[in-house]
């Protein structure tokens, strides 16, 4: 008599293997998702999707295939995220005024790509301005940097600082109270111009206070009126 029977090996299930999300930070580098644990000899894998440079979301799988085990399919989420711009420096200067055109410009490595928007940047006039610069790139989050453009006309600015530091007295208060501009008989100012080497003294009027005094008179309004 013969006896007959099937012998009937199923096929296994893969276990302890992984395939797991992962957060990167975007660094410039490749990143690839992988599946960890003891993979059994002749397995046939097979990734989708699972390797990435750029910042964005990744929805990566994995097959395994082995004609001892039943296929399995894995997925999982490979994440790089926006990376902070670093070592770019918008930083505040003064200048003196040329009469040309000053701008203030970032310094630093700007990572390529990147978009470079300027606000206010840039002037001719003297005066201060409150100046940005917005950076924009798909890797990176925008970034917002502040800074002050001052232009200074040196002149004005020293004689600014000398009436801060200098309390100029009234002149008036150092001469007699009858030589003020309201107590003179004439009211009309010649035009004379002492800052020149000579002036011929004919041409000194006596403003009714005689030539002498009338130039110190004069000199003294000269000075109120600076």
């Amino acid at each position: 008599k013969t006896l007959s029977a099937k012998l009937t090996i199923n096929k296994a299930e893969f276990t302890g293997i992984s395939f797991s999300n992962k957060s990167y930070t975007y660094s410039g580098d490749e990143r690839t998702l992988l599946v960890t644990g003891q993979i059994p000899a002749g397995t046939s894998v097979q990734y989708s999707n699972n390797s990435g440079t750029n910042a964005g979301e990744y929805n990566a799988s994995v097959v395994l295939s082995n004609s001892n085990y039943n296929t399995k399919t894995l997925s999982a989420k490979l994440t790089i995220n926006k990376a902070e711009f670093s070592g770019i420096k918008f930083e505040s200067k003064t200048y003196n005024y040329t009469g040309s055109e000053i701008q203030l410009l970032i310094s630093g490595q700007v990572p390529s790509g990147t978009e470079v928007i300027y606000n206010n940047n840039r002037a001719t006039n003297a005066g201060e301005y409150n100046a940005s610069v917005t950076l924009k790139n798909s890797n990176y989050v925008d970034k917002v940097l502040t800074a002050k453009l001052t232009i200074i006309n040196i002149v004005n600015t020293a004689k600014n600082l000398i009436d801060k530091i200098l309390v100029r007295p009234d002149a008036w208060s150092f001469m007699p109270a009858a030589f003020n501009e309201s107590a003179l008989a004439c009211k009309t100012n010649p035009v004379i111009d002492f800052s020149t080497q000579f002036v011929d003294v004919d041409d000194i009027s006596k403003k009714f206070i005689g030539k002498q005094m009338y130039v110190l008179w004069e000199g003294v309004y000269e000075l109120q009126n600076f």
